[in-house]
């Protein structure tokens, strides 16, 4: 009985201490760990980006109605940042040519109100997205948002790009009036919070029309335009440029952001002309990487990022076999795109598209 005391004594007073102490130090080396992780994850982080063009406003059949309005809303708020195409700023009054815009159908200024409420901050237009053109009043914008608890603003801007209708005559003599005649870069440069690290981020909207030698040509110029101001102006931070490029991946358009051309040969339109690209092939390209093809994991790359039949709502069909990407994500300065994907999610006639990026 005594010698069963001395034992349990013993493994009372010796062994069970050892065992705290050892639990202890796991602890110690688990919290670690931990933290170790956690500044490895601040330091490089992952952020969620998006470009999604909502459509006008003043367009047949899309009024900004409850369903459509909050399915996008909810879609922005499940991103960090975003830019965004065809948001309607004010009243549109061109006569018969267009619908008039009425308050509550002011997409811009609805989610403007919405996402600040859920802490969301915007650019802000300095001009009209029409320069000053006096019949129309203020039309449609490009917008970014982001959440500003994860990012604070630095600097802010914009900057013109060629006309779609007065840049070629063709264009014009056919009637069409784009969705936001007068283009433009609308871009921020951010800086997260958790790391300190800021990049520029830009959305844009190019010429719309299809891809004959007319409407590539005046989006030949605009991204020349955009190219050279990005040169000029976004050399010291990461740079990511989205938006509604309205041209295909491996496009002609598509090459003069990346990778540019060995042969003007490749360049050529039906008509064997392809003087619209000289400037970009001589740069060699914008140096801009595709989310589409570097990101490591990719979600629904079949699907196009057009939504057919749209009627407005949460209706039209979405193609899930035809690939056609029309709207992009470009980075460039040591941005890594971990995940790019074309999210099945209605509200426009297009899908939006996303990436996960670090810096």
């Amino acid at each position: 009985m005594k010698k069963y005391l001395s034992e349990k004594g013993f493994a009372h007073h010796i062994i069970l201490p050892l065992l705290v102490i050892a639990a202890v130090i796991a602890i110690g080396f688990t919290t670690l760990r931990l933290i170790k992780a956690d500044t490895v994850t601040t330091d490089g982080s992952t952020f969620r980006i998006a470009t999604y063009n909502i459509r006008a406003t003043r367009l047949s059949k899309s009024a900004w109605d409850t369903k459509r309005a909050n399915a996008i809303l909810d879609y922005i708020k499940s991103v960090d940042v975003v830019g965004l195409q065809e948001t309607q700023r004010e009243t549109v009054n061109l006569g018969s040519k267009h619908k008039a815009v009425s308050v509550a159908n002011r997409s811009e200024t609805w989610l403007t109100n919405e996402l600040a409420t859920a802490g969301y901050s915007r650019t802000t237009p300095t001009v009209s997205p029409r320069y000053g053109e006096t019949n129309y009043d203020n039309g449609e914008d490009r917008v970014i948002f982001w959440n500003k608890h994860k990012f604070a603003m630095v600097t802010q801007g914009q900057n013109a790009v060629t006309d779609d209708t007065t840049a070629n005559d063709e264009i014009a003599l056919e009637g069409n009036e784009s969705l936001a005649k007068h283009r433009n870069l609308v871009w921020v440069k951010l800086k997260e919070i958790s790391s300190g690290k800021v990049f520029y981020f830009l959305t844009t909207h190019l010429t719309w029309g299809g891809s004959t030698g007319s409407y590539k040509a005046v989006r030949g110029t605009q991204i020349t335009q955009i190219l050279d101001y990005i040169g000029s102006h976004m050399t010291d931070a990461p740079v990511i440029l989205v938006g509604d490029m309205n041209s295909r991946t491996n496009s002609a358009e598509d090459k003069c952001f990346t990778s540019g051309f060995s042969d003007a040969k490749n360049v050529k339109d039906s008509k064997g002309q392809y003087q619209y690209y000289q400037e970009c092939l001589y740069r060699a390209g914008g140096g801009f990487s595709d989310a589409y093809k570097i990101a490591t994991t990719k979600q629904n790359m079949n699907y196009s990022t057009a939504i057919a039949n749209f009627k407005g709502g949460l209706s039209g069909d979405v193609n899930t076999t035809d690939a056609r990407h029309i709207d992009h994500i470009y980075v460039k300065n040591g941005v890594s795109v971990s995940r790019v994907e074309v999210v099945k999610q209605k509200g426009s006639d297009h899908l939006p598209v996303e990436a996960d990026v670090s810096l």
